[in-house]
């Protein structure tokens, strides 16, 4: 090694040594393959919305939003409640609203919930519609969830010991857009049993952009929009051509102002506001935006960590193949008829700790090749095995820490708490098991190199073993903390525009799309 290639060598151990000190960049490098403990306590984070399994009577609005949501949620899914837990929800929504008396979605989810608990007809009749035209009053609305939310990210970043853009993005995932569904289906059940009740309109329109105004994700905000488009045109006429619609909307204007003009005005500023939100939030193209931001902050997270443990799976090979270098009592079995039953055991070995059964017999058949030999041998170190072998050797290492680092991502905690709605393949998928099975199949190919360029060379293939299994950890390892270095600084400065992005869409996402539209 030449005074240049020494330099660059340590040039690499020096900014691999800074950034495993600096805290800012440690976690990038020191992901969850090397802290399982930290990886463990953010699968078991109790404020997790799937690690909540039981709630009790809340003692705060938080906790009361989140028994609302529950309840909205065992709805949509075709699970009615029962009658004294739909009154328990009313009474629940009542409370919370005398605390917040300006916040409108307390007395609509009491609304929701009077309808569904109370017994008799026009008892049930008169509550719901004036719990409804009370929150149609309101001059605000916040279903609590971007508070709750926001604790879950800060508890990640504690864990972890990072801001990372993927803490956000499991906040943004968990928000739910249950209540907004079911305030949309709860003013179309309203306008069906009251046709011709144009005060029901009124609240319904009002009720509706307060959901669109104070809605923090795009497609509960599209309910609330939904709604007041809803509300504004006649029955049976779809919402869709803009021609049909104003004329509905004027038709509907022509009856206010005839009965009260201000109301026709404030209506009017509704409307007019909601054909400006439906302009300017791409309600159809959010989802695929947040879905790639996701699978990119996921990536920009993960890279770095992903390619040390590539690097310390190369040394370990690396120092494997030293070992039985320097050991060569192995040499006699392994070139013996014992390899087949060596190469069983093996196979057998990687079935169990994969259940894969390709890799398993591949790794067997890879194994047994160790006791073929030609006829005459050459003696010495295995020189001159040609460029074609190192270059296997070289591809090899390539396609392992690819498989592996995607193994890695598909099998992170990540990818657990953003995998489904981000649509990344999970450990539940059996797709996600290709990944493992290429990088073991690379790994045996990387013992059958031994027998096969023994073979047409002439050396025995326990002799050419040790140096393949050195090459391939050295390539492997040297190449893996390369990319890893210049990766690192790359990866945080991506990682602080997703941070961002994620958390104004966590926070507010239609303002999000507002202040794009802005800066556009």
């Amino acid at each position: 090694m030449n005074w240049a290639a020494r330099a660059v060598v340590g040039a690499f151990i020096g900014a691999l040594a800074v950034l495993l000190i600096h805290p800012h960049s440690r976690p990038f490098l020191l992901s969850e393959s090397f802290l399982p403990g930290v990886a463990s306590a953010e699968r078991n984070l109790r404020t997790l919305p799937e690690n909540i399994a039981k709630i009790s009577i809340p003692s705060n609005l938080d906790e009361a939003a989140l028994w609302l949501q529950i309840a909205s949620e065992q709805e949509l899914a075709s699970r009615r409640l029962t009658v004294d837990d739909a009154i328990t929800c009313a009474e629940i929504a009542d409370k919370a609203q005398a605390t917040e008396p300006d916040n409108a979605f307390w007395a609509q989810m009491r609304s929701v919930f009077v309808r569904e608990g109370l017994v008799e007809d026009e008892k049930r009749r008169q509550t719901t519609l004036e719990s409804w035209y009370k929150a149609s009053q309101a001059t605000r609305w916040d279903d609590e969830q971007v508070q709750r939310l926001t604790r879950l990210v800060r508890d990640l970043d504690a864990i972890g010991g990072a801001s990372l853009s993927w803490h956000a993005a499991v906040g943004y995932w968990s928000k739910s857009t249950a209540i907004a569904r079911r305030l949309l289906l709860h003013s179309r059940t309203l306008a069906a049993e009251n046709p011709s009740d144009l005060d029901l309109r009124v609240a319904n329109i009002r009720n509706g952009a307060l959901i669109r105004d104070g809605a923090r994700s795009v497609q509960a905000a599209a309910s609330g929009a939904s709604m007041v488009d809803l509300a504004a045109g006649s029955a049976g006429l779809p919402v869709g051509p803009e021609r049909a619609r104003e004329e509905t909307r004027g038709v509907l204007l022509k009856q206010l102002g005839e009965s009260n003009p201000e109301t026709m005005r404030q209506i009017r500023l509704i409307l007019d506001a909601n054909n400006a939100w439906n302009a300017t939030v791409p309600v159809d193209q959010a989802a695929d935006r947040a879905v790639a931001m996701t699978r990119a902050a996921v990536l920009t997270d993960l890279l770095p960590g992903c390619l040390m443990a590539c690097s310390v799976l190369g040394l370990t090979i690396f120092l494997l193949g030293w070992a039985l270098q320097k050991l060569p009592v192995w040499r006699q079995v392994l070139g013996s008829r014992a390899a087949v039953w060596i190469g069983m055991a093996f196979g057998l070995l990687v079935f169990m700790l994969s259940r894969l059964v390709f890799p398993a017999v591949w790794t067997m058949v890879a194994v047994s090749l160790f006791c073929i030999s030609p006829d005459r041998l050459r003696s010495g170190e295995p020189t001159g095995l040609g460029v074609v072998y190192r270059g296997t050797l070289v591809f090899l290492a390539l396609g392992v820490g690819t498989a592996l680092g995607v193994h890695l991502v598909e099998h992170s905690v990540a990818v657990a708490l953003v995998g489904s709605g981000a649509a990344i393949p999970g450990p539940a998928n059996p797709v996600a098991e290709v990944p493992l099975q290429l990088c073991l199949l690379g790994l045996s190919m990387v013992l059958a190199t031994a027998p096969a360029w023994g073979f047409f060379y002439r050396f025995p293939a326990t002799d050419v073993l040790p140096k393949s299994l050195k090459l391939f950890g050295a390539y492997l390892a040297a190449g893996s903390v390369t990319v890893a270095v210049v990766a690192a600084p790359l990866c945080m400065a991506l990682d602080l525009s997703l941070r961002k992005n994620l958390t104004e869409m966590l926070l507010n996402e239609p303002n999000h799309y507002f202040v794009a539209s802005d800066r556009e």
